[in-house]
């Protein structure tokens, strides 16, 4: 990265939001709240690339099969880092989300890719991700605090 701005003439109506300059730079926060008031996207990021759906599947995965497929685990964490870390590139240069970008993908089916439409079907499944994880919640709190009658009776599930 440059660490110099480019000259404010009628060709660079703006400069380059990305070039560093040495008035920006901050020095490091020493306290724990200082640190906190940093965290950022890149926080976002590596709280999105594990989450509850990988500690469910994963657990149930190697409840069913054992071992025999560990390979698929790391391999798919692994390549989903990777994927990521690509996205947020693409998107940082091109100045485009990536679902804008999956647009030029072909074939297209009613003026969108393709991966466009997968997209739609996996938002409209996570619904039913939320569901049952507020269920498994409900389920868990019941046992572990039944309010009202017995654990995962309908009223202690419903409270």
């Amino acid at each position: 990265m440059s660490t110099t701005t480019a000259p404010a003439t009628a060709d660079h109506a703006q400069a380059d939001p990305y070039t560093l300059r040495p008035e920006d730079a901050r020095p490091a926060p020493e306290n724990f709240r200082g640190r906190f008031r940093h965290l950022g996207p890149g926080f976002v990021l590596s709280a999105a690339v594990v989450g509850s759906g990988e500690l469910i599947t994963t657990t149930s995965l190697g409840a069913q099969a054992g071992f025999a497929l560990l390979w698929l685990v790391i391999v798919s964490t692994a390549v989903k880092v990777w994927v990521q870390m690509e996205l947020a590139q693409w998107t940082i240069l091109n100045g485009r989300t990536a679902l804008d970008g999956y647009r030029q993908v072909g074939p297209r089916i009613g003026g969108l890719s393709w991966i466009n439409w997968l997209w739609i079907g996996m938002d409209f499944a996570k619904m039913f991700q939320r569901g049952g994880i507020i269920g498994g919640t409900a389920a868990a709190c019941s046992v572990l605090w039944p309010v009202i009658g017995e654990p995962l009776s309908w009223g202690s599930l419903a409270l």
